[in-house]
């Protein structure tokens, strides 16, 4: 499903500060985003996906990352040469600024992947990387982000979801701010390859 409003809009975004180069697809459910997003960069150089669910959601270490709708379930994914370094820490000291200031309340990363809130998880990071040499050939950063999403009853004491803290967050305004920051993050390391 690629004619969502949330992909003309994120869309229109990239093109507005002048990137045209990343398709972007919108799914009702997924397995995986990170998955969904390697399977297109079969035929696409860079790609987001963005899942209402997720059937098959992880984090590290193959953890069941829980996925239903109410959340943002995202991935940013570019066969484009990247330097190897640690994206993880990276794009999670990113996003826990971005998340900072959605939320209005300061958010913290605990390295490597996870961003917490009050003292429980908010959103993990998943990055999958193809590496040749010293150079990235392929970066997948999967992110899910507790918005809405009722967590289950074994998390819900180590997780929290911004619906908790505050009301009125869209998910795809955290969707779209996710893509665009880690877009022009990642962005700023092709010309160091």
């Amino acid at each position: 499903m690629n004619d969502s409003v949330f992909v003309s809009l994120l869309s229109k975004k990239l093109r507005d500060i002048g990137i045209d180069d990343w398709k972007v697809f919108h799914y009702t459910t997924v397995d995986s985003t990170n998955d969904e997003a390697k399977r297109l960069l079969e035929e696409h150089e860079n790609v987001i996906v963005f899942a209402e669910i997720q059937t098959k959601g992880r984090g590290t270490h193959d953890r069941i990352w829980e996925s239903p709708r109410g959340g943002v379930w995202i991935t940013i994914a570019t066969r484009q040469p990247h330097p190897v370094m640690d994206y993880s820490n990276l794009v999670a000291d990113h996003l826990t600024k971005v998340y900072s200031d959605i939320i209005d309340e300061d958010c913290v990363h605990k390295p490597v992947n996870d961003i917490l809130l009050r003292g429980r998880k908010l959103a993990g990071i998943l990055v999958e990387t193809k590496i040749r040499g010293s150079t990235i050939q392929e970066m997948v950063v999967g992110v899910g982000v507790n918005v809405y999403n009722t967590l289950p009853e074994y998390l819900r004491e180590v997780g929290i979801s911004i619906s908790e803290v505050t009301a009125g967050t869209s998910v795809f305004e955290v969707a779209q701010e996710t893509a665009l920051e880690i877009v022009l993050l990642l962005r700023k390391f092709l010309k160091k390859v």
